[in-house]
């Protein structure tokens, strides 16, 4: 067992592991979410949460890269579910779960999960209606 920034020590500055379970997610956009875990400029000995598979794709980094910058809805999908395919061919990266993120609210509270962060933001302007 080992403390957390131990551990982020371990995994991005070290490199010093075969195997890692870390927990990342989609977050509002996958352009934030995901891009900074598999697109190759995000490669950053010593940054959490960045490229820690040391993942190259130039395919998965053009698709990413047009996705960032793509206003048509439809053509953004498609480029992602292409980025999808290419990720899945070359499984730099397993995923083994995919929790939900639920949030149970009364009518009587406001601005609990207004902002990107949702469940895991700051609650101090929660507050409820009199």
């Amino acid at each position: 067992m080992q403390d957390f920034p131990a551990y982020i020590r371990r995994i991005y500055t070290d490199r010093d592991f075969a195997f890692a379970i870390s927990r990342m997610n989609n977050m509002f956009d996958p352009t934030v979410g995901v891009q900074r875990v598999f697109w190759s400029k995000n490669f950053r000995p010593g940054v959490a949460f960045s490229n820690g598979s040391h993942y190259q794709s130039a395919e998965a980094d053009d698709l990413l890269q047009r996705a960032a910058i793509e206003p048509d809805p439809a053509t953004r999908i498609n480029l992602f579910r292409a980025f999808q395919e290419r990720v899945i061919e070359d499984l730099p990266d397993l995923t083994l779960l995919a929790p939900k993120q639920i949030t149970i609210a009364s009518k009587r509270i406001f601005d609990h999960t207004v902002t990107a962060d949702g469940i895991a933001g700051n609650l101090a302007d929660v507050r409820s209606r009199t």
